[in-house]
């Protein structure tokens, strides 16, 4: 049987993606700076760059600029990039895990505080849901492999406005086929950081990534989102006790 071509999405807008990925890297400049030293950032920056590249053509299509979770797709190959840097340079997954969240909390912080909590008025709003009614209904026809499968839950009007069940996940996906699934559980965690700093609450039970049947986002107006990091599975290590967020 021929193999499918794969889809010149990605490739055809590969140098904007390398910039978006230079811009993430650079936000963490400083953090990675001042834990192993401006030689190491360099060489993180260059190695991560040209890991990059070669993996743009390795990323599925899920629908383009058509599909709210390509962005996230993207984003999850930048930090493959940077776990096997890191990786090649001696550095632990538990080090990698908090780059990229220390990261994520750097990058959301440049835009300003009221632009944040607008873009997180919005996703709440009456519209927001609409939204997320009928982008879950469209997940549900599995039209590219990749991608993400949701189901949308209506709020229980006390414990949470609104949530979604995700039963595939296309970042789990893909990290498992680049033979890099011990860092999808570390990514989960940003999804604290990104909602808390747009003002959303965010609660979580379990992920796919941790072995768990689904992810069940839920959703509230006016709770603040607790810290992702350090995990739960790090907590226990370390042999102090924490909720499962």
């Amino acid at each position: 049987m021929t193999a499918q071509p794969r889809h010149p999405y990605y490739v055809q807008n590969r140098e904007k993606l390398l910039a978006e990925h230079r811009k993430m890297a650079e936000a963490g400049r400083e953090i990675v700076n001042a834990r192993y030293g401006e030689a190491f950032a360099n060489t993180l920056l260059d190695e991560s760059l040209a890991e990059f590249g070669g993996l743009i053509p390795e990323l599925p299509y899920i629908g383009g600029k058509q599909n709210p979770l390509t962005t996230n797709l993207i984003q999850s190959a930048g930090a493959l990039t940077l776990y096997r840097v890191m990786q090649r340079h001696g550095k632990t997954v538990e080090e990698i895990g908090e780059l990229l969240y220390r990261i994520t909390e750097v990058w959301a912080s440049r835009y300003p505080r009221f632009l944040r909590h607008l873009i997180g008025y919005y996703f709440m709003s009456g519209f927001g849901r609409h939204r997320s009614r009928k982008w879950s209904a469209a997940t549900q026809e599995r039209r590219y492999p990749g991608d993400w499968v949701r189901v949308h839950v209506e709020g229980d009007g006390e414990t949470f406005d609104w949530g979604a069940d995700y039963i595939e996940c296309g970042i789990v996906k893909f990290l498992h086929s680049q033979g890099a699934g011990e860092l999808a559980p570390y990514l989960c965690r940003v999804d604290y950081a990104a909602f808390g700093a747009l003002g959303i609450g965010l609660k979580r039970t379990m992920t796919l990534a941790e072995g768990c049947e689904k992810c069940d986002f839920r959703f509230k107006k006016g709770v603040e989102t607790p810290s992702g990091w350090p995990p739960p599975w790090l907590e226990t290590k370390e042999g102090k006790t924490g909720e499962t967020q």
